[in-house]
């Protein structure tokens, strides 16, 4: 899946992309901030301001994986998951964090 944004030239690929349910940002020009892309509510459309689109991206959650070592490899589980005790050794120094795609 891609990140890349995509500039949307005129309201045709801005209706386009919002009925294919993209995500939407606008360039706004702040006068007490900095400038900078905003998310588009789909409620003004203007010639002389920037839109730029891409796919919607897959909702993510963190999921922790432990370790686990049987002496010949190294590896890691969901913790979810039931591991057989008498086969794999834990090494909760080596447990990592992982982002997934949240599918629920």
């Amino acid at each position: 899946m891609t990140t890349e944004w995509i500039e949307l030239s005129d309201l045709q690929a801005v209706a386009l992309a919002q009925k294919e349910y993209w995500e939407i940002e606008y360039y706004r020009r702040m006068f007490d901030k900095e400038d900078g892309w905003w998310a588009w509510g789909g409620v003004i459309w203007s010639e002389n301001i920037k839109y730029r689109g891409r796919p919607a991206q897959p909702k993510m959650k963190k999921v922790k994986m432990l370790c686990y070592t049987n002496e010949i490899t190294i590896d890691w589980k969901n913790e979810s998951l039931e591991v057989d005790e008498d086969l794999w050794i834990r090494v909760p120094s080596q447990d990592i964090e992982i982002e997934v795609p949240d599918n629920e």
